[in-house]
């Protein structure tokens, strides 16, 4: 059987509620509207935590574990509604999207050669972090004359992922150390489906949203290590008054603790986009 004459009474059913709801635009065709807005977003933020970790050393390599914990302020929103210039007092419904990582860190492995005062060194092994994802839709002057308070969503927690990354250590003295660091994290994607309006608005829906919680980071940081290194005993270096002990063998052997700071960009921001609002054909 043809759904045509079932269309036509829907059509016209649509039409007699946005009259009734609406009486000052009883020309339902007038509310037609596109989408504007609805994008992709990403973002930038400050970075700053704590790290430990503790490095053994063979000849020039120099192999360890590192953790840290940092803070950071990645917020990647996006807002889109609909637009029709024939109608200005009317107010179509809109769309704030946010999404946000607000700590995160790794436990990694690390690898490196040792030059003169210099390491160089690959990094990777576990990240995880705090990932939130929000999604508020407005129904607009429909959603204030039938009542009803704005759609809204949200997904927020603790999420596991992974982390690679590469950096510099330089010597400053035999217990300072200066660092460069550059991170990949990548902690997964959080999705939230479309929201629909409740009858008789069913056919007001919001876009999905997703968010690929993923970001690069790099930091400068400045760290000490603990104990001094392995080197002559105190009966040797007594005998030695006149000459300085000779130099550790393993100078980045050691505990070491710090703080990093620095910059982050990325988590990757995507909301579907809407079709034309179109209350009635």
């Amino acid at each position: 059987m043809s759904s045509r004459p079932f269309a036509i009474f829907a059509s016209a059913a649509a039409a007699s509620l946005l009259a009734l709801a609406l009486p000052q635009y009883a020309n339902a065709a007038a509310l037609t509207a596109v989408p504007v807005g609805f994008g992709p977003a990403s973002s930038t933020s400050w970075l700053a935590g704590a790290v430990a970790g503790y490095n053994w050393q063979r000849g020039g390599v120099v192999f360890g574990f590192e953790g840290d914990l940092s803070w950071t302020g990645l917020k990647s929103e996006t807002t889109g509604t609909f637009s029709n210039t024939a109608l200005p007092a009317f107010v179509y419904p809109s769309q704030d999207t946010i999404a946000r990582i607000d700590w995160y860190g790794t436990v990694r492995a690390r690898v490196g050669w040792a030059v003169g005062s210099f390491l160089f060194y690959g990094t990777g092994g576990l990240a995880y972090g705090n990932v939130s994802l929000s999604n508020r839709y407005d129904l607009g002057t429909l959603g204030t004359t039938s009542s009803i308070a704005p759609l809204s969503s949200q997904s927020s927690g603790v999420r596991p992922g992974w982390v690679a990354g590469f950096g510099a250590d330089y010597m400053l003295k035999h217990n300072l150390i200066l660092n460069f660091q550059y991170q990949y994290v990548d902690l997964g994607t959080v999705n939230l489906p479309v929201m629909t309006g409740p009858a008789p608005l069913a056919a007001l829906s919001s876009s999905a949203a997703s968010v690929h919680a993923q970001f690069q980071a790099v930091t400068i940081g400045l760290s000490y290590k603990f104990g001094p290194p392995s080197g002559p005993s105190a009966a040797y270096a007594s005998t030695r008054v006149t000459a300085p002990p000779p130099p550790p063998s393993n100078p980045w052997e050691g505990l070491f603790v710090g703080g990093r700071t620095g910059g982050a960009w990325g988590n990757d921001l995507n909301v579907t986009t809407p079709r034309a609002f179109v209350p009635v054909t």
